[in-house]
């Protein structure tokens, strides 16, 4: 299953958590959960894929999906 299509419907489900750098950074610059959810369900690809560099995923390998959309007010996220 294409990955964006797995985020999409774990959306949907409300399967979703914000850690605290993405709420700050959401905060600085306006935006609310909703603005967040409606670029994903908007997005028509995967812009690119890391791997998570955290120390608490150590040997995990967790990749980060960065998606890159519109809202539906227009404003890009």
């Amino acid at each position: 299953m294409e990955v964006l299509i797995r985020i999409k419907r774990l959306v949907l489900q409300g399967a979703i958590r914000y850690t605290l750098k993405a709420l700050d950074e959401m905060a600085s610059d306006g935006l609310k959960p909703a603005n967040v959810v409606e670029s994903i369900l908007n997005a028509q690809t995967v812009a690119k894929t890391l791997r998570s560099r955290a120390l608490q995923r150590h040997g995990r390998g967790e990749r980060l999906y960065v998606i890159k959309s519109y809202d539906y007010r227009g404003t890009f996220i």
